[in-house]
């Protein structure tokens, strides 16, 4: 019997130290899911701002060419009407 007995407690305090490695993963696995979720949640801000900045940028570029090319049209338009303009005098 004391054989049988040893056995039975061997394999129980196996099972208990199992059962708590088996709480301590799961309690391990939840504290990353959290920390991934908060670092998504950071990231997603941060892709956010970059697009936002992005956008705006691309915006004042967008504008700054469409003022260039208004201001070339403009000067093409005026050497055309008078061609004794101040800007293609210094071209002749």
């Amino acid at each position: 019997m004391r054989l049988g007995n040893f056995f039975k407690n061997l394999f129980g305090k196996a099972e208990v130290a199992a059962d708590t490695a088996i709480d301590k993963v799961k309690e391990a696995a939840v504290e990353a899911m959290e920390m991934a979720k908060v670092t998504s949640d950071k990231v997603e801000d941060m892709a956010e701002k970059a697009y936002d900045k992005v956008e705006d940028i691309a915006e004042d570029m967008v504008e700054k060419v469409k003022n260039t090319l208004n201001h070339s049209d403009e000067s093409d338009i005026t050497a055309e009407i008078d061609p004794e303009s101040s800007e293609t005098k210094g071209a002749n």
